[in-house]
């Protein structure tokens, strides 16, 4: 699979709310070692910040890599 990756970047809806996924900072972390491998950037749309589940708090994405160059806006899409 690594080998069909062809994107030249990622966009991400970052915290991933409101369609019930909450991924844990582990699950991230692995997602940015493909990226980091396939040097694909991400553009992360913080649209549904507000939106966080109770018992679960959202971890800014860009402390999550430091090898991973990171776009992070709010709203991008819709607002």
């Amino acid at each position: 699979m690594l080998r069909r990756i062809e994107k030249l970047s990622i966009w991400m809806i970052w915290n991933l709310n409101p369609c019930g996924s909450v991924y844990s900072s582990l699950n991230i972390r692995s997602f940015f070692e493909i990226f980091k491998i396939h040097k694909v950037p991400v553009i992360a749309d913080k649209i549904y910040d507000i939106n966080i589940f109770p018992g679960h708090k959202l971890t800014p994405i860009a402390s999550l890599t430091q090898d991973v160059p990171i776009l992070s806006r709010r709203g991008t899409i819709e607002r």
